[in-house]
């Protein structure tokens, strides 16, 4: 059992796990009483296994200046091993590179796609026990989300964007502002129509013969 709960750290593991987890929840919801069935070792140690791998991913969860300490440690041994990677000319690893890589975003993206769905799928199957650590690990979030620095590649996308809207706009009045010429056979003359920017017309017309 102990080596079970062990290698339920195993990351390749995590969908599987959150995937039992929400069955389980479903399962207590269904039956209606509120109570988990660990009668049978299969329960019981799927239990133990996502109690383990919580705790194996609560750095988020926890007071923001510890949480903050042991991201660093972990985004420092990550930068030294893509620093390990370049000097040996192979591929540097995802989250490794220390000229690239955003801590910040990493530990958004960390938040919202792996430690939230499964904190808040521990907290279904607890009810009302993980209300704070949820709220923490919400605050946490924000925290770093507001701390993403802009960066000059995003100001210069902005400008060239907004750039771009306005080129485009003066080419839509200048689309606007054209004329075209209606001969008039009866009357041996031609109107000339000038549309204006603001969609209004006006007629103008010429004692032009046309031979």
């Amino acid at each position: 059992m102990v080596i079970n709960m062990v290698l339920a750290t195993d990351m390749s593991k995590h969908m599987d796990h959150l995937a039992h987890l929400k069955t389980m929840v479903e399962t207590r919801n269904i039956s209606g009483n509120g109570l988990l069935d660990l009668e049978a070792y299969s329960e019981r140690i799927q239990v133990l296994q996502n109690l383990v791998h919580c705790a194996d991913l609560s750095n988020p969860t926890k007071p923001l200046d510890i949480y903050r300490q042991w991201t660093d440690r972990i985004m420092e041994e990550f930068f030294k091993q893509g620093d390990l990677e370049r000097q040996k000319g192979i591929d540097i690893s995802p989250m490794c590179d220390r000229h690239t890589a955003s801590i910040e975003r990493s530990q958004v993206g960390f938040i919202d796609y792996i430690v939230q769905p499964l904190w808040e799928t521990w907290a279904d199957l607890l009810q009302h026990e993980c209300r704070d650590i949820l709220d923490t690990l919400e605050d946490n979030r924000n925290w770093y989300q507001n701390m993403i620095p802009t960066s000059p590649i995003d100001i210069r996308s902005r400008q060239t964007k907004s750039l771009s809207m306005s080129e485009n706009d003066d080419e839509k009045e200048e689309r606007t502002r054209f004329s075209f010429t209606v001969t008039m056979d009866d009357a041996d003359s031609e109107v000339e129509t000038r549309v204006q920017p603001n969609g209004e017309s006006r007629d103008r017309r010429s004692n032009n013969v046309h031979l």
